[in-house]
Order: structure tokens, then C-alpha cells, then sequence
């Protein structure tokens, strides 16, 4: 039995509310960049077997964008966040003024953007993970991927997939001037790391 397999609701909500920490302040950083309200919430947090994560979406070949973080320091593995087609091109709509109908054709600064989107909320939750567990966790350079739910998640899991087969799934709900835009936040540590975060925080598994 993996680690993953022995989380229990106690543990899964202790990453719920690690995740509401860091989405309040993701909230606050896209706010002043957007120079708009931004609030953010965090309705579920679920574990997900890898297989699995493209079935949250209606449509598993949907072209989606998706931000990639290396975790390193004294956990690793990987945080990878998600949007949905439409909530991307929300997101473009509020940042940059446009958005193209084919999000494979987004220009460099519709990616900046995202990327800066991406590396907010990203690290926004690794900061709170290393103040709620005093563990030094450090992240990579934020990568993009505009492809279909399943690549993404294939592209980001394969070097976890031969020892974990499941992840932690922090659902976000983003609302910006009115618009609602629906993400997910997968965090991917390797067993070894998962098992310190929960003893740093005194939780049995």
C-alpha cells in the first residue's frame, strides 16, 4: 500500500486548509497584478488516482492549459495547475485584453501571462506547505503546456507512475470581476515527502 492510499479525511482536509492559506494569498498577489478584486476558495480537496485525473474533466481531450512546478528541498516531486479551456480564456480576456479561439495559437504574451498566473498559485501553496510545516521547500521555473487534460497530466506524472499512483487534487474556484473561472491544483509529492509534511505536522499515517 502506497502512503497516498493511507491518507484518511484528517489528512486530506489538512491539505484543504493548507490550500485555502495559499489561495488566500495567490487571491491578494493576482489582485494587485490584475489590478481588479480576485477572490479565491477552495471547495474540495480529493485523492485521485493518476489514472483517473483526466475523467474530472467533462471532456478528457480538451485542450487545457496547465503550470508545472519541480518541488525541491526537503520534499520532491511535483504541483501542477490547471485550466480548463474557457477559464483560460477568461483569464487571457481579464489579463491581456484578448484571447484566441484555438488556445494551441497563443502568442508569447498570452503565455507570460499564464505562466505568471501559474507561478502565483503554485507558489502561493508551496509557501504556505513550508510555513505550516517548517520544511525548506524550494520550486523549479514554472513550465507551460497548452495540450489535452490526459497529456499533461501523462507529461507530469511519468516520472512518478512507476512508485505513486495517486495525487492530492485542491479543487480552486477563482472569481474575477463576476467571471468564474474553475481550476485544479494537483500536488505531487513522492511518498517519502508526503509522509514527512504529515509528520512535521504531528498527524499519524
Amino acid at each position: 500500500m502506497s502512503m497516498f492510499e493511507k491518507l484518511n479525511e484528517s489528512h486530506i482536509d489538512l491539505f484543504k486548509e493548507i490550500g485555502n492559506i495559499g489561495a488566500g494569498n495567490a487571491a491578494t498577489s493576482l489582485s494587485m497584478m490584475m489590478n481588479t478584486k480576485v477572490d479565491i476558495s477552495v471547495p474540495s480537496a480529493l485523492l485521485v488516482p493518476i489514472s483517473k485525473i483526466a475523467q474530472i474533466f467533462e471532456d478528457p481531450e480538451e485542450i487545457v492549459t496547465g503550470v508545472r512546478m519541480g518541488i525541491k528541498g526537503d520534499i520532491s516531486g511535483f504541483i501542477l495547475f490547471v485550466i480548463d479551456s474557457s477559464g483560460t480564456k477568461k483569464v487571457l480576456q481579464k489579463l491581456v485584453g484578448y484571447s484566441p479561439e484555438n488556445l494551441m495559437e497563443i502568442d508569447e504574451m498570452s503565455r507570460s501571462a499564464l505562466l505568471e498566473v501559474g507561478n502565483i498559485v503554485c507558489g502561493s501553496y508551496l509557501i504556505a506547505l513550508s510555513n505550516f510545516s517548517g520544511l525548506n521547500v524550494n520550486a523549479s521555473v514554472p513550465e507551460l503546456t497548452v495540450d489535452m487534460i490526459s497529456a499533461i497530466v501523462a507529461e507530469t506524472c511519468l516520472e512518478l507512475m512507476d512508485y505513486e499512483d495517486y495525487t492530492l487534487i485542491i479543487e480552486t474556484n477563482t472569481i474575477i470581476e463576476d467571471e468564474n473561472i474553475k481550476g485544479y491544483l494537483m500536488f505531487l509529492p513522492e511518498s517519502q515527502g508526503l509522509k514527512e509534511i504529515l509528520q512535521r505536522m504531528g498527524m499519524e499515517v
